[in-house]
């Protein structure tokens, strides 16, 4: 080949050189945004929500507790609380604020009690220095020397006994049977200052933000202990310690030789407790349990605890790793199938409520109505078109909207922030994205906001996006105009 001829392969082996980076500089940045538009979205049920940040309202505070617990045979409790507090806002502190609801069943604060509580505390301590501090009603304060700056962390050690009502509202006893609910010095959220609202005969009036909990408990011989742990024996001992981290709360029952059935599957334990012989009836709710359990499991997300144990008395209310039930607020003990219902009802609390947070005094609505929504698509799979549209219209006559604070319903409460909430937004749902369009929304809002707090203007946002709406029409008959008025 001659010189010319070598020249000219030549040129052409550098152009095909050029011609090929060309090309895999273009694929490679093809690949590039491919790969950012992947990594970017939320695998949800074969669709993709892209381009959607989720935005947590903060907690203003990290909060860590070591809490004893001596109970003697009288049951007097004594309890020494050593708390760890953050400050995680953008504000510098005056005071500290905590819930000290155990004082609103005291002679003074509650007419409706048969047999009061009794408190006293005897010390309050910041910083290894005894300070001065104030009780009124629920609303434990006390100001500090210096402020507590940002990313400062302050230490408080309050020590005190107290004694249960009988009749109380889920802080009670029941013959021997003990249940301690918020029991111990809680720690609001803070956001423009400590948000604590006036303790509320219902509902539930307190907000914490997810803490870490250190408990070592001694109660005589013969109770067992049934914490949010899922650290608990039984039998249980009469002196442990145990922890749990991430948690909205700290429930405690102690309970005189219970009966205990349970359920292993996996990692996770259901246990039943029970004071009766009633065979069938904690065979049934069991078995309910483990159904609730699996298909929650399968369709929104894993149970975050490793035990979910289930107390056959008192009112139902959820608290983490833990539910009671036997009666509703104010009314006799339930039937079968209503306990049924309870229990489906408490457990999904342990995904919207235990794990994905709101506040339940100003925005009750989105843990009461997602949870009975969770339920009613449990219980009710084999609904019909019709008997949504019965649904819709039982509602749709009360007038006012969902997301009212817990004060501003009257004797309404269960009739808004449980039925029309949970119809409307199941309704709405499979209106927008069928049949199946409820549980696949469940499954993405709870892996998106999953240890985060939420509030009606961000729920809105997101049923917004992932609804693909080009305005707020699909909400305007059941949210307040407030909400309405953004984009």
């Amino acid at each position: 080949m001659n010189m010319h001829g070598c020249i000219r392969n030549k040129q052409i082996g550098i152009r095909m050189k050029q011609v090929w980076r060309g090309l895999m500089r273009k694929y490679l940045h093809l690949l590039v945004i491919i790969l950012i538009f992947l990594t970017g979205c939320l695998k949800d049920n074969n669709q993709y929500v892209t381009k959607f940040v989720p935005i947590g309202v903060p907690q203003g505070n990290e909060t860590k507790y070591e809490l004893d617990l001596k109970m003697d045979s009288e049951g007097l409790f004594k309890i020494n609380a050593k708390i760890n507090i953050k400050n995680t806002s953008q504000e510098e502190w005056n005071s500290l604020v905590f819930y000290f609801i155990p004082n609103m069943f005291t002679n003074k604060n509650s007419a409706n009690v048969t047999s009061t509580s009794t408190v006293d505390i005897k010390s309050v301590n910041v910083n290894n220095r005894n300070i001065n501090y104030s009780l009124k009603e629920d609303n434990l304060s006390i100001s500090l020397r210096e402020k507590l700056k940002p990313n400062d962390t302050v230490k408080v050690n309050i020590s005190y006994s107290l004694t249960l009502p009988e009749e109380g509202f889920r802080f009670t006893k029941y013959g021997s049977n003990y249940h301690l609910a918020q029991w111990y010095p809680m720690v609001p959220t803070y956001r423009n200052g400590w948000n604590k609202e006036i303790y509320q005969f219902k509902g539930e009036s307190y907000h914490t933000p997810f803490s870490d909990f250190e408990l070592t408990y001694e109660v005589p011989s013969g109770y067992t202990v049934v914490t949010s742990s899922g650290d608990d024996p039984f039998p249980s001992e009469n002196h442990k310690k145990i922890s749990i981290n991430k948690a909205k709360e700290l429930f405690v029952a102690i309970l005189k030789k219970p009966l205990m059935e349970e359920y292993v599957s996996g990692d996770l334990s259901i246990r039943i407790f029970s004071s009766n012989k009633n065979k069938e009836q904690v065979k049934n709710i069991l078995k309910i349990a483990r159904e609730a359990t699996k298909y929650f499991e399968e369709n929104i997300g894993d149970y975050p605890h490793n035990q979910l144990d289930i107390v056959i008395e008192g009112v139902g209310m959820e608290y983490p790793g833990i539910i009671t039930i036997g009666a509703i607020e104010g009314s006799h003990p339930l039937g079968l199938k209503q306990l049924e219902q309870m229990v489906v009802h408490e457990i999904a609390h342990q995904w919207f409520y235990g794990v994905v947070s709101n506040d339940p005094f100003h925005d009750p609505w989105i843990d009461e109505g997602i949870t009975n929504m969770a339920t009613s698509i449990f219980l009710y799979r084999d609904k019909t078109p019709a008997d949504l549209q019965k649904m819709r219209d039982t509602f749709s006559k009360y007038p006012l909207p969902v997301d009212l604070s817990l004060n501003e319903y009257g004797k309404r409460y269960n009739t808004y922030v449980y039925g029309k909430a949970s119809a409307m937004l199941e309704s709405t749902l499979i209106d927008i994205k069928g049949e199946d369009g409820p549980i696949k929304f469940l499954s993405t809002y709870y892996s998106l906001y999953s240890y985060k707090e939420v509030n009606t203007k961000e729920i809105l946002r997101f049923m917004k996006y992932y609804l693909k709406l080009k305005d707020n029409s699909a909400f305007d008959k059941w949210v307040s105009n407030k909400y309405l008025n953004y984009k």
